[in-house]
Protein backbone atom coordinates (compact mmCIF):
# COMPACT_ATOMS: atom_id res chain seq x y z
CA UNK A 1 0.00 0.00 0.00
CA UNK A 2 1.16 3.64 -0.68
CA UNK A 3 1.85 5.94 1.58
CA UNK A 4 -0.38 8.69 0.71
CA UNK A 5 0.89 12.53 1.50
CA UNK A 6 -0.73 15.36 2.99
CA UNK A 7 0.34 17.11 -0.19
CA UNK A 8 -0.69 14.47 -2.30
CA UNK A 9 -4.59 14.75 -1.08
CA UNK A 10 -4.77 18.33 -1.44
CA UNK A 11 -3.69 18.05 -4.87
CA UNK A 12 -6.12 15.69 -5.58
CA UNK A 13 -8.92 16.99 -4.25
CA UNK A 14 -7.84 20.80 -5.53
CA UNK A 15 -7.73 18.74 -9.21
CA UNK A 16 -11.35 16.98 -8.64
CA UNK A 17 -12.40 20.15 -7.27
CA UNK A 18 -11.46 22.67 -9.63
CA UNK A 19 -14.45 22.37 -11.94
CA UNK A 20 -16.46 22.87 -9.29
CA UNK A 21 -14.57 25.94 -7.81
CA UNK A 22 -14.96 27.80 -11.40
CA UNK A 23 -18.52 26.98 -11.70
CA UNK A 24 -18.94 28.62 -8.14
CA UNK A 25 -16.31 31.75 -9.34
CA UNK A 26 -18.37 32.33 -12.03
CA UNK A 27 -22.03 32.18 -10.06
CA UNK A 28 -20.74 34.63 -7.47
CA UNK A 29 -19.74 36.58 -10.76
CA UNK A 30 -22.92 36.22 -11.91
CA UNK A 31 -24.84 36.74 -8.65
CA UNK A 32 -22.78 40.46 -7.85
CA UNK A 33 -23.32 41.43 -11.81
CA UNK A 34 -27.39 40.94 -11.07
CA UNK A 35 -26.64 42.32 -7.64
CA UNK A 36 -25.03 45.69 -8.90
CA UNK A 37 -28.61 45.73 -11.84
CA UNK A 38 -30.82 45.32 -9.18
CA UNK A 39 -29.17 48.20 -6.80
CA UNK A 40 -29.78 50.21 -9.95
CA UNK A 41 -32.99 49.54 -10.68
CA UNK A 42 -33.85 50.29 -7.18
CA UNK A 43 -32.19 53.64 -7.30
CA UNK A 44 -34.55 53.91 -10.46
CA UNK A 45 -37.42 52.96 -8.93
CA UNK A 46 -36.80 55.05 -5.50
CA UNK A 47 -36.32 58.49 -8.29
CA UNK A 48 -39.83 57.19 -10.01
CA UNK A 49 -42.10 56.79 -6.50
CA UNK A 50 -40.26 60.42 -5.51
CA UNK A 51 -41.37 62.12 -8.72
CA UNK A 52 -44.52 60.22 -8.76
CA UNK A 53 -45.17 61.97 -5.12
CA UNK A 54 -44.61 65.17 -6.72
CA UNK A 55 -46.45 64.95 -9.72
CA UNK A 56 -49.64 63.49 -7.13
CA UNK A 57 -49.37 66.52 -5.45
CA UNK A 58 -49.07 68.66 -7.84
CA UNK A 59 -52.21 67.11 -9.88
CA UNK A 60 -54.04 67.57 -6.77
CA UNK A 61 -53.13 71.61 -6.78
CA UNK A 62 -54.38 71.46 -10.27
CA UNK A 63 -57.47 69.72 -9.69
CA UNK A 64 -58.76 72.20 -6.27
CA UNK A 65 -57.87 75.29 -9.06
CA UNK A 66 -59.83 73.60 -11.60
CA UNK A 67 -63.12 73.59 -9.21
CA UNK A 68 -61.78 76.83 -7.32
CA UNK A 69 -62.28 78.06 -12.10
CA UNK A 70 -65.69 76.09 -12.58
CA UNK A 71 -66.79 77.83 -9.50
CA UNK A 72 -65.60 81.16 -10.63
CA UNK A 73 -66.96 80.81 -14.45
CA UNK A 74 -69.91 79.83 -13.11
CA UNK A 75 -70.62 82.68 -10.77
CA UNK A 76 -69.25 85.33 -14.08
CA UNK A 77 -71.76 83.39 -16.59
CA UNK A 78 -74.78 83.68 -13.82
CA UNK A 79 -73.40 87.34 -13.33
CA UNK A 80 -73.18 88.43 -17.10
CA UNK A 81 -76.44 86.17 -17.37
CA UNK A 82 -78.45 88.99 -14.55
CA UNK A 83 -76.67 91.59 -16.59
CA UNK A 84 -77.77 90.69 -20.24
CA UNK A 85 -81.47 90.41 -18.50
CA UNK A 86 -80.76 93.71 -17.01
CA UNK A 87 -79.98 95.65 -20.19
CA UNK A 88 -82.71 94.05 -21.81
CA UNK A 89 -85.47 94.65 -19.77
CA UNK A 90 -86.78 97.64 -21.76
CA UNK A 91 -86.27 96.62 -25.17
CA UNK A 92 -88.61 95.20 -27.01
CA UNK A 93 -88.09 93.95 -30.68
CA UNK A 94 -91.15 94.39 -33.34
CA UNK A 95 -91.05 92.13 -36.06
CA UNK A 96 -93.30 92.05 -39.55
CA UNK A 97 -92.91 95.98 -39.75
CA UNK A 98 -91.04 97.00 -43.00
CA UNK A 99 -87.84 98.84 -42.10
CA UNK A 100 -87.56 102.56 -43.41
CA UNK A 101 -84.06 103.89 -42.23
CA UNK A 102 -85.94 107.50 -41.75
CA UNK A 103 -88.35 105.63 -39.27
CA UNK A 104 -89.24 107.11 -35.69
CA UNK A 105 -88.82 104.08 -33.76
CA UNK A 106 -90.45 105.64 -30.67
CA UNK A 107 -93.71 106.67 -32.73
CA UNK A 108 -93.89 103.03 -34.04
CA UNK A 109 -93.74 101.79 -30.71
CA UNK A 110 -96.54 103.92 -29.45
CA UNK A 111 -98.61 103.16 -32.49
CA UNK A 112 -98.26 99.31 -31.81
CA UNK A 113 -98.72 99.76 -28.14
CA UNK A 114 -102.12 101.71 -29.18
CA UNK A 115 -103.27 98.83 -31.26
CA UNK A 116 -102.64 96.75 -28.67
CA UNK A 117 -104.75 98.55 -25.96
CA UNK A 118 -101.31 99.36 -23.77
CA UNK A 119 -101.68 102.55 -22.36
CA UNK A 120 -98.22 105.09 -22.31
CA UNK A 121 -97.15 108.07 -20.43
CA UNK A 122 -95.98 109.95 -23.96
CA UNK A 123 -99.60 109.16 -26.37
Amino acid sequence: MSVITKDLLEAIFDKKLYPLKEKIDSLIESIDFFYGKLRKLNSRVDVMEEHSGQVEKENKLLKEEVVKLRNELKIQRESTNDLEQYIRRECIEISGIPENPLENTIEIVIKVGNLMGVENDSG
